[in-house]
């Protein structure tokens, strides 16, 4: 619905043409509006105010389309809402006579929290609370964080949406797809275990795999929200694929997606103990091995390094503190990039 529909809606609503569905729309968009003292604006203020309205009425407009609401019984304040519905129309503009002081706008995450098929657990605690899912799911939400589902996930697929931090842990099913909605961000996955964190001092978003694999990208409806008349088809895809010990970094603002190794990695499977102790073993044979173990390509900057040995037990070691240890006994560095883990260096003569 675009601004040219959204006045004539206002139109019909005037003139006593809507339906009690339409109706009930016009309020919830209104009830954003105070029922305070009227206050003369200058035209830029009334600009600012219709922006404002519009981006409100468009975000309610996109949370119907992921959930649809269930009809509820017609409201009585029908004069309020009338009065103000004429006074957005007057001349060739909106014409405002109620403001109110700008608010930090709800994220698209609360947008339907009041939905009657719709669930929220908001964790007010100083301790990690822990939500379980219809299907089996199980979602850690950290102090200050919420998560909005619904009752019954579709047939189709399981969507959620989460404001803050969490944890997932997904129940397999290949058939009905999990997502979750954290702002413009999507977090897609199958079955596996994740992290989803908001860094508010950079404005990001963090997301964090621990087992699985995890497809994460932009939120296809926002990016056609902004173009409207461009063909589903023509809207670019800016998405990553993730896999254990990967975490990608979303910066809304900027639009990019920033992909590298998590801080800690942590083993996705667990070696026999002589498999990680080497004796004169050419580095280029122990690379698979991290690789094994930790799920995280290795790389060689040239061959000559491949066939400098180690000799030690690294069994036990976290993966960093073992890239430390053969790097420095063939006189090699290494560096993150990415998702993978260069090993460069003149190496051994």
């Amino acid at each position: 619905m675009d601004r040219k529909q959204v006045h004539e809606l206002l139109r019909r609503y005037v003139r006593g043409e809507c339906d009690d569905d339409e109706q009930m729309k016009i309020h919830q968009w209104y009830d954003r509006l105070c029922k305070g003292d009227e206050v003369r604006l200058s035209d830029e203020e009334k600009m600012l105010l219709e922006d404002k309205l519009w981006k409100n009425i468009r975000t309610d407009l996109q949370a119907e389309a992921l959930f649809p609401e269930r009809k509820s019984r017609r409201r009585t304040f029908l004069s309020f809402y009338a009065r103000v519905a004429a006074m957005l129309l007057i001349g060739a503009g909106f014409a405002w006579h109620f403001y109110r002081p700008e608010k930090v706008e709800e994220p698209v995450t609360v947008a339907a929290v009041n939905l009657p098929d719709r669930m929220q657990k908001v964790n007010k605690g100083d301790k990690p609370m822990k939500v379980k899912l219809m299907d089996g799911s199980q979602v850690t939400l950290l102090p200050g964080s919420s998560l909005d589902y619904p009752q019954r996930f579709h047939k189709e697929k399981r969507e959620v949406m989460l404001t803050g931090d969490a944890f997932f842990e997904i129940t397999p099913n290949p058939a009905q797809p999990f997502l979750v909605h954290n702002g413009k961000l999507v977090t897609q996955v199958l079955g596996t275990s994740f992290w989803i964190r908001t860094h508010q001092k950079s404005k990001s978003l963090e997301v964090e795999v621990v087992s699985g694999k995890v497809s994460v990208f932009e939120s296809v409806a926002e990016e056609k929200s902004l173009h409207p008349d461009m063909e589903a088809s023509r809207l670019g895809y800016n998405g990553v694929v993730l896999t254990p010990n990967q975490r990608v970094t979303y910066y809304p603002d900027k639009g990019y997606l920033l992909t590298s190794v998590v801080e800690e990695p942590v083993a996705i499977q667990v070696p026999a103990a002589d498999e990680m102790s080497f004796d004169n073993e050419e580095v280029k044979d122990i690379v698979p091995v991290l690789f094994k173990k930790f799920g995280i390509e290795v790389l060689l900057a040239h061959e000559g390094l491949g066939h400098c040995t180690f000799t030690g037990d690294i069994n036990g070691l976290p993966l960093y503190d073992a890239l430390e240890l053969i790097c420095k006994s063939v006189g090699a560095g290494y560096e993150i990039k990415g998702t993978r883990i260069l090993i460069n260096g003149s190496g051994c003569d």
